[in-house]
């Protein structure tokens, strides 16, 4: 029973005239290891693939022995890697249908347990279907938010960030903020 980052996320950006490049745009990815299951958060910005597969071997995991994956959200910077997944995965997240454009929420992932020590939660704002991941282990809650907190709100409460709504953000970063000891947020340092 442990959790590991295996890298934080940043928010790197190059301009050229009009057009904005995410070049060195990623999320934070995260691996849980419980109850014989090796859940990774996140699979980060496809550019950092490789940086993945080589964080899970530095801790002793194959890129193929991931049983399941929590996605915070669809956004690319976090999702970049999902077509890359090994097919035995199990994949928990808001399903999009990229063709036709229909998202398919699925309100019964609010409180859902993965594992005894592992639960996804409903955490919009940033996006409508944002989730956050709590994990109860010897060093406390550990909440992965992805997008749903930053180090501006969490020591200001102010809101500094694009989201679907702003309302829902507050609601969402003060619950995370309410039930965890530890928060890694989906860009920068470990909360």
């Amino acid at each position: 029973m442990t959790w590991h980052l295996l890298f934080l996320g940043e928010h790197g950006t190059r301009t050229e005239g009009d057009c904005v490049h995410l070049e060195g745009h990623t999320s934070s990815v995260s691996v849980i290891v419980d109850e014989e299951k090796n859940i990774l958060i996140d699979t980060g910005a496809r550019h950092r693939f490789e940086d993945v597969r080589s964080g899970l071997k530095k801790i002793g995991i194959q890129w193929e022995e991931i049983t399941d994956v929590i996605l915070t959200h669809f956004h690319l910077d976090h999702a970049g890697n999902v077509a890359r997944l090994p097919d035995h995965v199990n994949l928990f997240a808001w399903q999009h249908n990229w063709k036709y454009g229909d998202t398919i929420r699925l309100p019964t992932l609010h409180a859902f347990a993965l594992t005894s020590h592992v639960k996804i939660y409903n955490t919009p704002g940033h996006t409508p279907e944002h989730n956050s991941v709590l994990y109860e282990c010897d060093e406390g809650k550990v909440i992965f938010a992805g997008d749903a907190i930053n180090e501006h709100y969490f020591k200001t409460h102010e809101v500094k960030s694009l989201n679907f709504d702003n309302e829902l953000y507050k609601k969402s970063a003060n619950w995370i903020i309410k039930n965890a000891d530890i928060i890694v947020p989906g860009h920068g340092q470990i909360l």
